[in-house]
């Protein structure tokens, strides 16, 4: 029986599976330590809840009582954990959110060009930072809901929610949505 708060080796493949779809291979992908936890019950307002769910319904032809949604929903009220586990050819590095120091420091921000300048420095090829919430999935485990977002700069980011099926032991795209974009 699959835990709640546990990653699987099959939330790995489908991160793995996306970033490789999702991405021209780099000599380095530095990805947060951690799952993004964009639903936290506590914080989001219910109108906000409401408006995403009828959004997703009508974007990836999902039901209200989708147990895909359902399942999405429920893995992303907290961030989790990520751990070396990720399936491809590319060097990466997990990093905590002592990166965003970076762009704290000397009053900067993610908009400021020198912050990226020494993000860069200290991570030499790398693609900006990535991220990836909790994956959702049906109870066939053949189909998987997973937000993913990229941070490369000033004004350089995007965010898409993506529907993927299980073919061949692949997870491949069969929708997305922009989320968001800077």
């Amino acid at each position: 029986m699959e835990l709640l708060n546990q990653l699987t080796a099959e939330d790995y493949n489908v991160y793995s599976d996306l970033l490789r779809q999702m991405v021209k291979p780099q000599k380095l992908f530095v990805i947060r330590d951690h799952t993004m936890a964009e639903w936290k019950t506590e914080e989001l307002d219910e109108e906000v809840r409401k408006n995403s769910l009828e959004y997703m319904k009508k974007i990836f032809g999902l039901e209200q009582n989708d147990e895909i949604l359902s399942d999405y929903y429920k893995k992303n009220e907290q961030p989790y954990p990520l751990e070396r586990k990720f399936n491809f050819q590319t060097d990466y590095i997990l990093v905590s959110d002592t990166v965003n120091e970076i762009f704290n420091k000397d009053n900067r921000s993610w908009e400021s060009d020198l912050s990226w300048k020494e993000f860069y420095e200290m991570y030499p090829g790398a693609y900006g930072i990535t991220e990836f919430s909790r994956v959702g999935f049906n109870s066939e485990k053949n189909k998987a809901l997973v937000e993913m977002g990229n941070t490369s700069g000033p004004l350089a980011g995007w965010g898409y929610l993506v529907l993927l099926e299980k073919k061949n032991n692949s997870w491949i795209i069969q929708k997305k949505a922009e989320s968001w974009i800077s």
